[in-house]
């Protein structure tokens, strides 16, 4: 079981209802990932989100309602990734933290988050509205794929000639 954590309230410009989508609710259970959300079990809470989509696709989702900061923290600590999916945000606290704990982080594509971030970062197209369900699996995609490539070229250096074999071995 693969582990993300999103740390945000249940306003419009954090995007929740990208994450009740069936693209992204098929990929996260094929995948065996489970994300972890800092709001309440309801989808009258979540903006964007409807009962039917709140129903059907949030098999994925662990509703851990509002928790303490020092629990976020202890989960930034056990996660494999952050979500961050916000609109609005110049530079959140939870980049800075993620950034403290070496944890990997999906996120819109914004400077800041390439400045701070580096190259722990999984970028998603940000067209500033809203985040397209597909952007966001093609991200985390990526962060699926890249840490077996790096964990099979550590264990064992391949030839260069090998290395396309096995970047196309891992491409669905």
């Amino acid at each position: 079981m693969i582990y993300f954590l999103y740390p945000a309230s249940p306003l419009p410009h954090k995007r929740h209802s990208v994450l009740f989508t069936r693209p992204v609710c098929e990929f996260c259970v094929a995948n065996s990932i489970q994300i972890y959300l800092t709001i309440e079990n309801n989808a009258r809470s979540i903006p964007g989100v409807s009962n039917y989509s709140f129903l059907h696709y949030s098999s994925h989702l662990t509703f851990l309602g509002r928790i303490p900061h020092s629990n976020v923290l202890s989960l930034m600590s056990t996660c494999h990734a952050l979500l961050f999916l916000s609109a609005l945000e110049s530079l959140g606290f939870p980049l800075i933290e993620a950034a403290e704990h070496s944890l990997p982080v999906i996120a819109p594509d914004k400077p800041y988050v390439r400045e701070l971030l580096g190259s722990n970062f999984y970028p998603i197209v940000d067209n500033h509205c809203s985040v397209n369900p597909l952007d966001l699996l093609d991200s985390m995609n990526r962060f699926l794929i890249l840490p077996k490539i790096y964990s099979r070229l550590i264990s064992k250096p391949l030839p260069v000639s090998d290395f396309s074999m096995l970047l196309m071995s891992m491409v669905p």
